[in-house]
């Protein structure tokens, strides 16, 4: 892909042995000249360059438009804090292109970390959900239902909540965002609820994930 400002261009990759041994696909994004797209093209008679993005993004799947928005998104972050929000300092990239560090070692951000956004770019609530629960708990998720939102005493942030089903039950958690994960039935769920002193407590009333999970109580088993 190629943007009208003379470049974007994102290209996929993956070696053999890391095909055979998850599966997965890996996608690079970069910015590029004119010139350097010219010779891709001559060296790659095959590639595609949807220019200009629009109406040619309508012409991929689901998949496809949302690698090439999340790419084009991240480069264009990155063209913009190229230096700390904070400090006005050189920054550097860190995991992958998703997050950027001062360098600045007493920047008062806390050496200056900043993400793209959460969920992250070119990715819809629904497979934020789904990573997050398999990054956090290896708990494979399947349909995604949104509930309601909450606000979060962050910057240009939001609590989303949302109710899912669970294709997996085994759980690992990943000892770094949440400490304990368990699953729990409804009657379990009662009890803590209604039983004071329990060791187990619900989050206060004014919660989102209280509200989810009073909501989840009054459902039924299925979605």
């Amino acid at each position: 892909m190629q943007n009208s400002s003379g470049g974007s261009q994102i290209k996929s990759s993956v070696s053999k042995d890391s095909a055979e041994n998850d599966g997965l696909l890996a996608w690079f994004a970069l910015n590029t000249n004119s010139d350097a797209t010219d010779n891709f093209r001559i060296k790659y008679p095959d590639c595609c360059f949807p220019q200009p993005l629009i109406p040619h993004i309508l012409n991929l799947n689901q998949e496809e438009a949302g690698v090439v928005a999340q790419a084009r998104s991240v480069l264009a972050w990155h063209s913009r804090y190229q230096f700390c929000p904070t400090c006005g300092n050189d920054t550097k990239v860190s995991d992958g292109g998703y997050k950027r560090e001062c360098l600045k070692e007493n920047c008062p951000s806390l050496q200056g970390i900043h993400n793209t956004c959460y969920p992250r770019v070119g990715e819809t609530i629904e497979n934020a959900v789904r990573r997050e629960v398999a990054e956090e708990t290896a708990v494979e998720v399947g349909r995604v239902q949104y509930v309601s939102s909450q606000p979060w005493p962050m910057p240009s942030s939001l609590m989303i909540g949302c109710q899912a089903n669970a294709l997996s039950t085994e759980i690992t958690v990943d000892k770094e965002e949440i400490v304990d994960a368990r699953w729990f039935s409804r009657q379990q769920i009662t009890e803590i609820l209604n039983k004071q002193g329990h060791p187990i407590s619900i989050p206060p009333q004014q919660t989102i994930a209280n509200r989810l999970i009073r909501q989840w109580l009054k459902k039924n088993s299925n979605l």
